[in-house]
């Protein structure tokens, strides 16, 4: 029998959503808390990467987290040598359900507002799910009529543990509500309490968002409103602000949401952009101008003031990129490099347009 297994050989099911279950399901938790009247409830979590759980900030605001678990395995099965002959397969068992007390957190979105916490948890290892790119304004109504899988752990009467709940369904609209915020994807499955916190995942295997509440009128029971999908934006907001971005979320959008954004403008012609890159494995300073001027100041600053620190990288005639050398006794020099950066724009005169962007 051949030992050696490839990815290609993975059997895949042709039902995409079970699939996706097959995938993902271990990396969906429940979080079990403490309220401040002292009962217990629960809600649900999902893991991003780099142990960064994703639920909905109603869950833990304000509450004692006594536990968070996964409660699946996750098993891939792989063809072999001797499948077409005897139908054999290779299994193999790539996580198990866990368990712990330990974690950091919660970080809240920095808009109370925002239905979305962030909680970082080393002890449980799971599966990555991810997050898609569908930012708030390049929704349309592309994904009205769509197969989702959601999954949380609604609590079932007389179950003694929780259970992983997934329901497939359709997404039937998507609202931007009157009170603000960010887009909501309405799902035709029944609401409950408990889905609070749980991934909504597409055919393509992407988070579609978090579930985060029951829009209902005259405080009708839960399961009487409709389920509502905060879109994912709040999602890549609330870790940015902390700076919680996993690794692979920060290569896939080309470091977006981890920089720091100055622009200048005195005019349709003249403008400035200075932005800050800093994570502790790799951190850079841009500055992009077409006046000569302004870089000439900027490169004997960096020459004077910051000798051996940064590598000049030219992207183009127009636009520096300092590259930060790398040692693990030098922190906080990108930061500075950054403000002085723009101390020396706003010393020509130009104007900040729209302000410092984070993103947030």
């Amino acid at each position: 029998m051949n030992d050696s297994l490839d990815e290609k050989d993975r059997i895949r099911r042709s039902n995409k959503l079970k699939d996706a279950y097959d995938n993902f399901a271990a990396g969906v938790g429940y979080i079990s808390i403490i309220l401040p009247n002292g009962d217990e409830s629960i809600g649900s979590c999902f893991h991003i990467g780099e142990g960064i759980f994703i639920t909905a900030r109603h869950v833990v605001e304000n509450c004692k987290i006594k536990e968070i678990g996964t409660t699946s395995f996750q098993r891939s099965f792989y063809e072999i040598e001797e499948s077409k002959d005897t139908g054999m397969v290779r299994a193999t068992l790539d996580f198990t359900p866990q368990s712990t007390t330990s974690y950091q957190g919660p970080f809240m979105h920095p808009d109370e507002n925002i239905d979305v916490a962030a909680i970082v948890v080393n002890d449980i290892k799971a599966p990555v799910l991810i997050l898609g790119d569908h930012l708030d304004d390049w929704l349309g109504d592309e994904y009205v009529l769509s197969d989702v899988l959601i999954m949380g752990y609604p609590p079932i009467p007389f179950s003694s543990q929780p259970l992983l709940i997934s329901s497939k369904c359709e997404v039937n609209t998507i609202i931007d509500k009157y009170t603000g915020g960010h887009p909501h994807f309405i799902l035709s499955t029944m609401a409950r309490g408990g889905f609070s916190g749980s991934p909504v995942i597409t055919e393509e295997g992407i988070v579609l968002g978090v579930a985060t509440e029951s829009l209902s009128l005259n405080n009708q029971p839960t399961e009487l409103g409709y389920l509502a999908i905060m879109s994912v934006e709040g999602i890549y907001k609330c870790i940015a602000h902390h700076k919680l971005i996993p690794k692979h979320i920060d290569e896939q959008w080309d470091g977006f949401w981890s920089k720091e954004d100055t622009w200048y403008q005195a005019s349709e012609y003249e403008h400035v952009s200075v932005s800050l890159y800093d994570r502790e494995d790799k951190s850079y300073v841009d500055i992009c101008s077409y006046r000569n001027d302004i870089l000439d100041i900027v490169q004997k600053t960096v020459n004077e003031s910051f000798e051996g620190l940064f590598v000049l990288e030219q992207i183009h005639e127009q636009y520096f990129r300092y590259n930060r050398v790398y040692d693990e006794n030098i922190k906080g020099h990108s930061k500075n490099l950054y403000l002085q950066l723009k101390k020396i724009v706003s010393e020509f005169g130009i104007p900040v347009f729209g302000g410092t962007q984070e993103k947030v």
